[in-house]
């Protein structure tokens, strides 16, 4: 076909119709007005980027969320900008390990 047909409800409409409900009005549209186009390609990347941004967010959001369970080790080389030597780093596993579960909760 090449039209659509709408059926949509008078919004100024004084009163019911006698029939019974609301009173409607017909539209009848051409079928490449009335109904969308094919996605494009640049419309899916623009459509990725917030799941992008989202998902890096989620691990940064589950780090946050346990910064009173770091290490003291950690928390003085990062405040301490005289510190030279950082720390172990196996320190950390256990503080990222308790911070995934917020993040695959996101």
């Amino acid at each position: 076909t090449k039209y659509n047909l709408f059926m949509v409800e008078e919004p100024n409409s004084e009163g019911s119709d006698p029939r019974g409900g609301p009173r409607v009005s017909f539209g009848l549209l051409r079928k490449e007005v009335s109904e969308p186009r094919p996605t494009t390609l640049w419309q899916y990347v623009i459509a990725v980027i917030p799941f992008v941004l989202t998902a890096g967010s989620c691990p940064e959001l589950g780090v946050a969320t346990q910064l009173p369970r770091l290490p003291p080790e950690v928390v003085q080389y990062f405040t301490n900008p005289e510190a030279t030597e950082p720390p172990d780093l196996q320190l950390l596993v256990p503080y990222v390990e308790s911070a995934l579960p917020l993040a695959y909760g996101v």
